[in-house]
C-alpha cells in the first residue's frame, strides 16, 4: 500500500498546488499516528516533487506523557533524516487570564511555534541565497498538518449542531494562506494501514478516548452510529463539505460584486443600492463588512445582523452597539461601522471611523504615478476647533468628492514625533499595523500586497522617520487617526488630475 497510497497523495497534492519544487515544507508532528503518517508520506513525496522538509514538534506541558512523545518525534525525525525543532510550552501557567480555553490556547502558541520556525528558515535562506524577496517568484513557506477526512466530517457535524452557515460547514480546505492539509482526502483507517505495512510505531494521546470532550464524543460514538446507517458516512459527509466550499467560493464572488455595487466611499454604504440587492446579499455585504473590521468582528452573531437589517429597512434607522467597541449606523441614506471608547461613547483614538481610518485599497491607482515627482501629493496642515462630536461630519462637508479619499492624520498622535515627508523607501522602514503600535517590515507588506519588484523602488509615500504612514493603492498605517480631540489635522492626498 505504501507506494499506491504515495502516488495518491501525490496526485492530490499537485491537484491542489500543495506542493511545488523547491518549496520549504514545515511538518506539525504531535507523534500521533496521523502526523507520523504525514512526515513519512512527505519523506517520500520529496523524490517526486523536489522540495526541502523539515518537522516542528510543540510539547505543550499538558500531559504527563508530553516528555515521552517529545522524545519519540526527536528519535523519528533522526531515523528519517529530517531537522526538527522542538518547543518547551507550559500551557497550564499561561492560561490564567487569557480568556481562551486550554485548547484554544494551545492551539495558539502552536501555531505561533510553527510561524516562529518558519520565520528562522526564511532568514536561513536569505542568509545562503543573498536573496531578500522571499514571496513573488521565490519558494513558499508552508506548514503541512495531518488533518484526514474523518477530522473533516468531524468538523463539519461539529460546525451544524452549533449553528454554522456555509462556510463553516465547507469544514477544513485542502490549503488556506500557508498551511498546507496533504492527507485530507484520505480515511484514518487508511493511514493506520499504511503505519502497520511500513512498521511504523505512533504515540498514544490518551485524552483523545475522553468522550466528555464534545469532539471525542462525535468521533467515537457519533462517526460509528452514522456508519451503521450508511458505511460511507464519512466519505458523504466529507464530499458534502467539498460541495460547500464551492458553493461558498462563487457565493463570495457574487456577493464581493454586490458590495462594490453599493459602497460609495471606502467603509461607507449606500442605504437605496443596499435594500435593491437581494435578501441574501444583504446579509453577505454586511458580513464582508463585519470582516472587514479591525476586530474581525469577534464576538458578533445573528441576532446582531438581524438587528443591523431592522435597521437599515427602518425609515427612521439609527445605531446599534456591537460587542468588540465597534457601533453599527445607518442614518440618512448611509450605512457605516464606528468604533468607541467603552464607557465615553466618543471615537477611539486608535480605532477611528472609516472615512477617517480608511486603508486605501483602489487597485486601479497606477503604482508609476507614485514613482517621478513627489509634487503629486499635496499636503496640507490646519489648526481645527470642531463641535464636540462634529469632526467627521466636518471633515466631510470639507471633502465631498469621490474616487480616492485623502488621509487625515493628527500629527500630534504620529508614534515617531518626527515631521512627515515624502520619499521612497530606505532600510528599516516598517508601517504600524494593528492599534497596539506592533510593526511590521515595508518589505514584507510589499510582498503581502503582491507589489511588483521593479516597482518597489519607485514609489514615493509619505512617511514620519522611519514609519511609513501611506502607500496610496496599497495600505494606510495604523497611526496618527484624528479623533474629536485633535487640534491639528495633517491632510495628505493625491491632486485629482493625476488620477
Amino acid at each position: 500500500m505504501g507506494d499506491e497510497l504515495l502516488n495518491r497523495v501525490s496526485a492530490y497534492t499537485q491537484r491542489h498546488d500543495l506542493i511545488r519544487k523547491g518549496d520549504r515544507v514545515l511538518a506539525a508532528v504531535s507523534g500521533g499516528a496521523d502526523s507520523v503518517c504525514l512526515l513519512s508520506v512527505l519523506k517520500g513525496l520529496q523524490r517526486v516533487l523536489s522540495f526541502e522538509l523539515r518537522a516542528v514538534h510543540v510539547d505543550h506541558g499538558i500531559r504527563k506523557e508530553s516528555g515521552r512523545d517529545r522524545e519519540f518525534v526527536e528519535d523519528l525525525c533522526r531515523k528519517l533524516e529530517v531537522p526538527c525543532s522542538v518547543y518547551l510550552e507550559n500551557i497550564p501557567e499561561k492560561l490564567e487570564g487569557s480568556g481562551m480555553s486550554e485548547e484554544e490556547l494551545a492551539r495558539k502558541i502552536r501555531y505561533e511555534d510553527f510561524d516562529k520556525t518558519l520565520k528562522s528558515w526564511k532568514a536561513e535562506s536569505d542568509t545562503e541565497s543573498g536573496d531578500d524577496n522571499i514571496g513573488g517568484n521565490g519558494p513558499r513557506f508552508l506548514i503541512a498538518t495531518a488533518h484526514h477526512k474523518n477530522d473533516q466530517a468531524e468538523t463539519v457535524l461539529f460546525r451544524l449542531f452549533r449553528g454554522s452557515g456555509i462556510p463553516g460547514l465547507g469544514g477544513i480546505r485542502p490549503k488556506r494562506d500557508n498551511i498546507i492539509r496533504p492527507l485530507l482526502f484520505l480515511e484514518r483507517n487508511e493511514i493506520e494501514t499504511y503505519l502497520q505495512k511500513q512498521g511504523l510505531s505512533f504515540c498514544e494521546d490518551v485524552t483523545n478516548a475522553d468522550c466528555t470532550d464534545s469532539r471525542n464524543r462525535i468521533r467515537h460514538e457519533l462517526i460509528p452510529a452514522a456508519k451503521e446507517i450508511c458505511e460511507d458516512a464519512v466519505g458523504h459527509i466529507a464530499g458534502a463539505a467539498e460541495i460547500l466550499q464551492e458553493t461558498w467560493d462563487f457565493l463570495s464572488r457574487v456577493g464581493m460584486e454586490a458590495k462594490k455595487r453599493c459602497e460609495i466611499g471606502d467603509g461607507i454604504f449606500d442605504q437605496e443600492l443596499f435594500l435593491n440587492e437581494d435578501p441574501y446579499l444583504q446579509k453577505q455585504i454586511l458580513l464582508m463588512m463585519i470582516r472587514d473590521l479591525p476586530t474581525g468582528g469577534k464576538d458578533i452573531g445573528s441576532d446582531h445582523l438581524d438587528k443591523m437589517l431592522e435597521l437599515i429597512k427602518s425609515e427612521s434607522g439609527g445605531e446599534l452597539d456591537l460587542p468588540g467597541g465597534c457601533r453599527f449606523s445607518s442614518r440618512q441614506g448611509r450605512i457605516r461601522f464606528d468604533f468607541f471608547n467603552k464607557g465615553t461613547k466618543e471615537p477611539s483614538s486608535k480605532e477611528a471611523a472609516p472615512i477617517l481610518r480608511a486603508f486605501c485599497k483602489d487597485k486601479n491607482v497606477p503604482l508609476q504615478i507614485f514613482g517621478e515627482n513627489p509634487d503629486v501629493y499635496r499636503i496640507i496642515e490646519e489648526e481645527i476647533d470642531p463641535p464636540e462630536g462634529k469632526l467627521t461630519e466636518m471633515i466631510r462637508k470639507r471633502d465631498p468628492k469621490e474616487g480616492v479619499q485623502p488621509q487625515y492624520f493628527d500629527p500630534d498622535a504620529l508614534s515617531t514625533g518626527e515631521p512627515v515627508c515624502i520619499r521612497r523607501r530606505m532600510p528599516g522602514d516598517y508601517m504600524i499595523i494593528n492599534e497596539a503600535g506592533n510593526k511590521k517590515p515595508l518589505k514584507e507588506i510589499l510582498i503581502e500586497e503582491k507589489v511588483p519588484e521593479d516597482q518597489r523602488d519607485r514609489l514615493m509615500f509619505p512617511a514620519a522617520g522611519s514609519e511609513v504612514l501611506w502607500i496610496p493603492g496599497i495600505r494606510r498605517g495604523r497611526s496618527g487617526y484624528l479623533t474629536n480631540k485633535s487640534r491639528r489635522i495633517l491632510r495628505i492626498d493625491l491632486p485629482e488630475a493625476e488620477l
